[in-house]
């Protein structure tokens, strides 16, 4: 149905109990195949624990270059044999009774030739709220419809009326992606200059102001698919941990600075590998 991409950095033992919690919850025998890149301390047990898994569907790697997130996935997709790539973040979690749903979203992307669909933020339906006035087209369980200039203009004045916030990306990383796509934009450096660091995979989402990458053939699900463990998300109670269907294993913002702290770490290494190359190589110092 769908072949599994990730490119994800697990570095503490919650984070692996997370990702194992994300698995279980969608893992399923019409996956295709896995494509996963590991990082971080715990790298082997997470290889380990994914192999024993998903046996001979998985190709694991621990690719973690000076060129960055993007350069690094690109070396990786080759492997993925479906027409579908799911996006996979590993503390977002598919509810239960929903499995099945994820699938029947799948398939009905593919036959409606559906460029990406979203898997997980849904908050509520808010996703499907400021749709009014947009050509759109439905199944039993996606809606979908032609995102452009005009349609990304008419659902954000839409969401203004409502009090919701804008429509802040027209790529997000949640998503379900027909391969085509996902391969061109991580294959295609738009907008040119970085946002974020290069070893940091975010920017691969694109924003509001990035429509140099419309059209896009956009699909939102009528039911909530997956949410995030951890993450508020700006609504209050909106995680599975805030809802109380999972422990609070570990604090977000513990972790986002041990993440700040490692990639500080992670810079200044290759400042210093970087050095010692010139002195050898030139014999300034």
């Amino acid at each position: 149905m769908f072949s599994v991409f990730a490119n994800f950095r697990i570095d503490t033992p919650e984070r692996l109990e997370a990702l194992k919690i994300s698995f279980k919850s969608f893992n399923d025998k019409k996956i295709k195949n896995w494509v996963i890149n590991i990082r971080g301390k715990y790298k082997s047990e997470t290889k380990k624990y994914l192999i024993q898994k998903c046996k001979s569907k998985i190709k694991v790697f621990h690719f973690e270059s000076s060129k960055g997130w993007m350069h690094d996935s690109g070396k990786i997709i080759k492997f993925l044999k479906s027409e579908l790539v799911f996006f996979w973040f590993e503390d977002h979690v598919c509810l239960k009774s929903r499995k099945k749903y994820l699938f029947e979203c799948a398939k009905d992307m593919k036959k409606n030739d559906v460029d990406q669909m979203l898997y997980s933020f849904w908050h509520s339906g808010d996703e499907l709220k400021g749709l009014e006035g947009i050509n759109k087209n439905k199944t039993k369980n996606i809606v979908f419809f032609n995102l452009n200039k005009f349609s990304l203009k008419t659902r954000n004045e839409n969401r203004a009326k409502l009090g919701l916030e804008k429509f802040e990306f027209i790529i997000n990383g949640v998503s379900i992606f027909k391969k085509k796509f996902f391969f061109k934009i991580i294959n295609t450096r738009k907008p040119w200059r970085r946002r974020y660091n290069k070893l940091l995979p975010f920017d691969f989402e694109k924003r509001n102001q990035d429509k140099f990458w419309l059209p896009i053939n956009y699909a939102i699900p009528k039911k909530e698919i997956f949410a995030s463990l951890d993450d508020d998300h700006g609504e209050k109670g909106y995680s599975l941990i805030s809802r109380k269907i999972y422990p609070n294993i570990f604090s977000r913002t513990i972790e986002i600075k041990k993440r700040e702290a490692n990639l500080k770490q992670k810079k200044q290494s290759y400042i210093g590998r970087a050095l010692y190359f010139i002195n050898n190589q030139f014999d300034i110092f």
